[in-house]
């Protein structure tokens, strides 16, 4: 006799012009992750949490839970921001809870750990689920997020580190390249910072927050090495991507 698998379709009733409907669990999720992604938090909040009625031992559902608070706009209102954390801090502990062998619940809970400044718990989180990888992609992303903690620790040898790691895996890897440039940087080397600015795809897949301050360092670099004709150029697209940013804007008044 053969083993069965049962699988079991969650699903709850909605009533449409007088006409009961069911509603798979599966489809509150993708309706909730299209809300996420044009950015209506609040509405994604509420359909994962019907999906979490419906069932309470899906731990992506819950990570997908705390990344909804983490872009919210109550995380940046100080009368809601620690219930917004404590709301983030549960879902997560949820999700490693119901699913520990999922490395992207580490990857969030990392995330959380910044929101609240401790690197140190950060790094924890991320060196679990790097242990819990072995994606190309997602060892690339721990690595580098690893780096990123080390860098606002200021433990720059071991930030470089891991970036390092990260290009040997992955050479065009902007974010890494992006990070070891500031780290230069930061350090006064600005030779080696435009080194590795220069290997910065031109098509940059960086967030716009990121690529503004790529524009930035690179023109301070630039700035340093006395060729403010390129320094200007690239001041002027931070400019574009954030026109009131007050460094910005003193950077760019020392090289026009």
């Amino acid at each position: 006799m053969k083993d069965s698998i049962k699988e079991i379709f969650y699903y709850t009733l909605i009533n449409e012009n007088n006409e009961w409907k069911k509603v798979f669990n599966a489809t509150l999720l993708i309706v909730a992750e299209e809300k996420y992604r044009k950015g209506d938090y609040e509405g994604a909040i509420n359909l994962l949490n019907k999906a979490i009625e419906l069932n309470p031992f899906d731990g992506i559902a819950f990570e997908k839970l705390a990344w909804c608070y983490n872009n919210s706009d109550k995380l940046n209102n100080t009368s809601t921001r620690q219930e917004t954390l404590d709301k983030i801090t549960s879902s997560l502990k949820k999700a490693i809870s119901l699913e520990p062998d999922i490395a992207s619940h580490y990857n969030a809970m990392s995330v959380y750990y910044n929101q609240v400044d401790n690197p140190d718990l950060s790094i924890e989180y991320l060196q679990k689920g790097l242990t819990l990888t072995n994606n190309k992609w997602d060892k690339d992303m721990f690595l580098a997020n690893i780096g990123l903690d080390y860098s606002i620790k200021k433990d720059f040898s071991t930030a470089k580190k891991y970036f390092n790691e990260v290009l040997l895996i992955e050479p065009k890897y902007d974010f890494a390249l992006y990070n070891l440039g500031a780290i230069y940087n930061e350090q006064g080397d600005y030779a080696q910072a435009i080194k590795y600015f220069e290997r910065v795809d031109k098509k940059t897949n960086l967030s716009d927050n990121l690529k503004g301050n790529y524009y930035y360092y690179y023109a301070y670099a630039l700035k340093n090495v006395n060729n403010k004709q390129k320094a200007k150029e690239y001041i002027l697209k931070a400019l574009e991507i954030e026109p009131s940013n007050e460094n910005y804007k003193l950077l760019y008044q020392s090289v026009k």
